[in-house]
């Protein structure tokens, strides 16, 4: 999708597709089902508007898959770049429960690690 454009496609997907997968974790095959019937790229997330956008591997005893595929994923099907990987990782720790002060820390902690680079 083109910068903006993610709202718009969300927009024209039925709110009953959308309901089906509770909390916003649409499984990969499920998303490009509706990419399919509705068109768009949801694969190009729009970081500049400050979308906050995470990756999760839904159920990986059931799908057999693994965070590390997800990302793998992201760049040999989709050509994420590594700039782009290291956004959604810093967007998951923004997105998780933990207390603020710790987010903080895992991000520094993150950043700061020789392979982060």
């Amino acid at each position: 999708m083109t910068a903006g454009s993610t709202a718009d496609w969300l927009r024209r997907v039925p709110k009953v597709e959308l309901h089906l997968h509770l909390e916003g974790a649409i499984p990969h095959a499920a998303l490009w089902d509706l990419v399919q019937k509705y068109g768009g790229d949801p694969t190009v997330p729009d970081f500049e508007r400050g979308l906050l956008v995470t990756i999760n591997t839904d159920d990986p005893k059931m799908f057999g898959n693994s965070l590390v595929q997800e990302f793998q994923a992201l760049v040999d099907v989709h050509g994420f770049r590594r700039d782009e990987i290291r956004t959604l990782i810093l967007s998951a720790v923004r997105a998780s429960w933990l207390p603020a002060e710790r987010r903080q820390h895992l991000a520094v902690d993150l950043q700061d690690d020789p392979d982060w680079r």
